[in-house]
Formats: C-alpha cells, sequence, structure tokens
C-alpha cells in the first residue's frame, strides 16, 4: 500500500540523516586492523575515496566483529576512521550501499 511505502521511506530518509552527520577523527590510520568479510565501496560523493565497513578477525581463540566505517584516499594513500552519530551494529559478509539524495 502506498501509505505504508511513504513511511518506510520517511523512516529510511531520516536514519540516512543521521547516518552521514560524521566527524572525522584526528587520528590518521597506517592501515586497518587485519579482517576478512568486510565491504568495500567507492565513495560516490568523492571520486579519490573508498570506504571500508565491519568485517571480523578470528585468531582461533575468540572472534572479533567491527562496527567501524573507514576511509581510504587513493591519492594520499591515507586511511582515516571516522566518528559516525549512528552506524551499523558489527556485522561481517555482508553487503553495502551508499545511498544519496
Amino acid at each position: 500500500d502506498e501509505d505504508e511505502l511513504e513511511m518506510v521511506l520517511n523512516r529510511r530518509k531520516v536514519i540516512n540523516e543521521k547516518f552521514t552527520q560524521t566527524k572525522p577523527l584526528n587520528e590518521l590510520l597506517e592501515r586497518p586492523s587485519p579482517r576478512v568479510n568486510a565491504s568495500l565501496i567507492a565513495n560516490p560523493l568523492k571520486k579519490d575515496e573508498i570506504i571500508l565497513f565491519g568485517g571480523e578477525f578470528n585468531d582461533s581463540h575468540t572472534c572479533t566483529f567491527f562496527d567501524e566505517t573507514l576511509l581510504f584516499n587513493i591519492k594520499t594513500t591515507q586511511w582515516t576512521r571516522l566518528n559516525l552519530t549512528v552506524h551499523p551494529a558489527p556485522r561481517s559478509a555482508h553487503q553495502a550501499l551508499l545511498l544519496s539524495d
């Protein structure tokens, strides 16, 4: 029904607005910690950036799941961890999609 679809789309818009409110940390990373099954997508808003999210690390004793979002600048070869006000829960073996209005 159209009313339900409109409600879902409005709710998604509010979530997207919160998700895009970011404050880059001043700490630049040499590289992300070791992980597998993270998502890696091109940033459609900045052609020289790649976004990495989530993943997991397993050392045969414990398994750690990540909820961090990292940017890689292709020109400067520099990693930056983003401090997002809202972000997905830790996950791995997932897919990522960046929506922009």
